[in-house]
């Protein structure tokens, strides 16, 4: 599949590699599944710090990946808030400027960056063939900005990728914004809305927020663009030690999962007392850059370890483990995440931890794992059980990044 009108594309990514963190991982991967396919993809970002580089950066490192660089005018996201005087004045000073700066939530990271995403955006689409903008958030500031540039050039089409919860999120500031500010956030919602040809979302759910403040024509413009696997490796899993039981966690420990921590800690301590010797035969490794408050929850069980992010070699230690542990919390229970699908593709057997919700319907209903409290209560029962998974191959595409980039390119073929 090829984009059949420009084969120019503009993309706004706050944090696109090879800035740091999570934020530019989906789009850094369907950046670079377009740019195989002969797709110019011009990237506005924020400015490399230079500090950290991301995991995913050499996959962007391709001839037609064009990076344009905007200094952020935020550094509240950059205050560490602690309870050490000079830090607390300098958040607190921050916080009081960009309210200023800000009528909606003071803790988007691309707030006072309009004018040089407009500008930028004006420079891109004189200079280039270009018909489709693609803006992802968050920060929701930046494809708000987009619609704003659409909706002074309605030539340009414009795709919204909304990666997580907005109005209903439990972060961003969202849980705490008064009235005022929060009706902001519902307004730039509904323009971007008015002014998208698609807001799309790896999970239905997430566009399903908005239902209650848009117009329901609108809800026609909801797609879900689903996660999808980002690691080039093989698919053949590794074989785990028969004569122990290992489980690993890659990744940061989500907003209020802490409680299913202390479950986890809790069912090990009575599995402990009740199957000793089973006890010790299990291997449970987190690899978290939330390494310290793992280790305080686990501190009594020497069978769990705990080390910081190890970034793209989190696919091997998967590969040797019986389980790759999913934990999840409320909000994001029905999300399909990039984990999910990097797991599914490497065919190895799935251990769920968290609320009911679609990820648990979907890991049951396809038999692709277990449930922790099955496991547990297999163990008290002096079971050592190694679920058989049951991942097709036609399961492992489904998990392709480039499945995706094909949904992507068949969608704006169609408007």
């Amino acid at each position: 599949m090829i984009l059949e009108t420009s084969n120019h594309i503009i993309l706004l990514n706050f944090d696109f590699p090879p800035n740091p963190g999570i934020g530019g991982r989906r789009w850094a991967a369907l950046a670079q599944g377009l740019a195989e396919k002969g797709i110019q993809v011009h990237v506005i970002k924020s400015a490399y710090s230079g500090k950290k580089i991301s995991n995913w950066h050499a996959a962007v490192d391709h001839p037609n990946i064009h990076l344009h660089e905007i200094t952020p005018v935020s550094k509240l996201h950059l205050t560490p808030y602690n309870k050490k005087l000079l830090n607390s004045i300098h958040f607190r000073t921050e916080l009081i400027r960009m309210k200023f700066l800000e009528k909606g939530t003071p803790f988007d990271k691309s707030i006072g960056m309009k004018e040089a995403v407009m500008n930028k955006l004006q420079q891109l689409t004189s200079t280039h063939t270009v018909n489709w903008i693609i803006a992802t958030g968050a920060p929701f500031n930046f494809p708000y900005y987009a619609s704003l540039f659409v909706e002074k050039n309605p030539s340009f089409k414009l795709w919204v990728d909304l990666r997580d919860p907005w109005l209903n999120a439990q972060n961003y500031g969202m849980s705490n914004l008064s009235t005022t500010r929060y009706t902001v956030e519902k307004e730039k919602a509904r323009h971007i809305f008015q002014y998208a040809q698609v807001v799309s979302s790896p999970s239905i759910h997430v566009l399903q927020e908005f239902n209650s403040v848009i117009r329901e024509e609108l809800k026609t413009k909801y797609f879900e663009l689903k996660h999808f696997s980002t690691s080039a490796h093989q698919t053949t899993p590794s074989h785990p030690s028969p004569h122990l039981l290992t489980i690993t966690y890659g990744g940061a420990i989500y907003l209020r999962t802490e409680t299913f921590l202390e479950q986890m800690a809790n069912d090990l301590r009575a599995l402990r007392e009740l199957q000793p010797l089973l006890y010790k035969k299990l291997r449970i490794q987190f690899f978290s850059p939330d390494f310290q408050k793992i280790k305080e929850v686990f501190s009594e069980h020497d069978i769990v370890s705990v080390q910081g992010d190890i970034g793209g070699d989190i696919v091997k230690r998967w590969s040797e483990s019986d389980y790759t542990l999913i934990l999840l919390a409320e909000h994001n229970k029905d999300f399909l995440t990039t984990k999910f699908y990097e797991c599914l593709s490497l065919q190895k057997t799935l251990l769920y931890l968290g609320p009911n919700g679609r990820v648990q319907e979907e890991i049951i209903s396809k038999n692709h794992g277990i449930l922790w409290d099955q496991l547990v209560s297999k163990l008290k029962n002096n079971e050592f059980f190694k679920k058989e998974n049951s991942i097709s191959v036609e399961d492992v595409q489904t998990a392709s990044v480039g499945g995706r980039v094909e949904e992507l390119l068949n969608k704006m073929n169609s408007i």
